[in-house]
């Protein structure tokens, strides 16, 4: 009520709109991937802070990811799941997922891990994001499979701090997804 008492006559409603207008556009520009994505290739966001930077290159890691699960036997096609590292690449694969094929994509990090778990009969997994993990919190995720292998690392068109990750192919868990759904949950800040 401050400012609309302020605000009466026309110049301050001007001047109240110019700001609010500004402080939008500003806003825009931190917080959305409203740059050009060659910003994020040649340094010219630098001084940008991850939550930006983050938001760049998205549909070419699921597009990378997709293309390994396109790699995997027919029959295994029909078994896997995806497990992510941390939320921001299980909401990335959720997003572009889909429309490229990807099966299902789950996460231990956080409140994602309350979203689900891979069905039981999922015998292989691709694990991407792994290593963005801090090591202090990170599940030992080879010890509970059979076999887990490194396949390509993702090479995105931006500064995101996951590129150059591996994706790990492993295949048959060890125990039930009831007993091992538990050990990949993870709480923190990637």
């Amino acid at each position: 009520m401050v400012v609309a008492d302020w605000a009466t006559p026309v110049r301050r409603k001007a001047v109240v709109a110019l700001a609010l207008a500004g402080n939008a556009a500003f806003a825009g520009l931190v917080a959305l991937p409203l740059a050009p994505a060659a910003w994020h290739q040649d340094g010219a966001t630098a001084g940008l802070s991850e939550v930006q930077t983050q938001q760049m290159g998205w549909q070419r890691y699921a597009e990378q990811v997709a293309g390994v699960y396109r790699s995997l036997p027919p029959g295994e096609q029909s078994r896997t799941a995806i497990v992510a590292g941390n939320y921001a690449e299980a909401g990335a694969l959720d997003r572009y997922g889909p429309a490229l094929g990807l099966p299902p994509v789950y996460s231990g990090h956080n409140s994602y891990h309350g979203f689900g778990r891979p069905q039981e009969g999922t015998e292989v997994v691709l694990l991407v994001g792994h290593e963005g993990i801090p090591r202090a919190v990170r599940p030992e995720i080879r010890p509970q499979f059979n076999s887990c292998e490194s396949r390509q690392p993702l090479s995105l068109d931006a500064r995101n701090p996951w590129q150059h990750s591996d994706v790990l192919i492993c295949r048959g868990p060890r125990s039930s997804w009831v007993k091992l759904w538990p050990k990949l949950r993870w709480l923190g800040v990637p």
